[in-house]
């Protein structure tokens, strides 16, 4: 089996995804894929459901939701043992979530050194590997 090969075709499809959100300065896709590969469950970054997309009086920072739990809750399929791909490595909730969800791997970029997320992201990936979560770092 070609890891990598999959591990493409997953990140450019967890691409595509983050694409959908309609947030202009920063769209997050999440891809989580069962073992198999054959079941998987996408999300985006943004606005809770039933709330207009176009809505100028929520805030960007603390109002939406961000893509691994928008996946998390798109998903009809344990994710223990999983995979998932993000397109911006976790913050330190979704790791956390991610870790109770008890997902095996992570496929993501390294944390980004000019990202307000940094600290967050930093501590993401000590607590991923406290927790024995394994963690690829995609380069392109």
């Amino acid at each position: 089996m070609d890891l990598r090969k999959w591990d493409a075709r997953f990140l450019a499809l967890t691409e595509d995804v983050a694409s959908w959100s309609k947030d202009s300065k920063t769209q997050v896709g999440c891809t989580i894929v069962h073992s198999n590969r054959r079941h998987w469950a996408s999300g985006y970054n943004g606005y809770p459901a039933g709330i207009d997309d176009d809505c100028d009086s929520l805030r960007r920072d603390t109002d939406t939701i961000h893509s691994e739990v928008n996946a998390l809750a798109n998903l009809t399929f344990s994710p223990e043992g999983a995979t998932v791909y993000v397109t911006k490595f976790p913050c330190r909730p979704c790791a956390t979530s991610l870790i109770a969800n008890r997902v095996a791997r992570i496929v993501a970029p390294e944390p980004d050194s000019s990202s307000r997320w940094l600290e967050s992201q930093t501590q993401a990936l000590e607590l991923l590997q406290k927790a024995k979560v394994e963690i690829t770092i995609w380069t392109k």
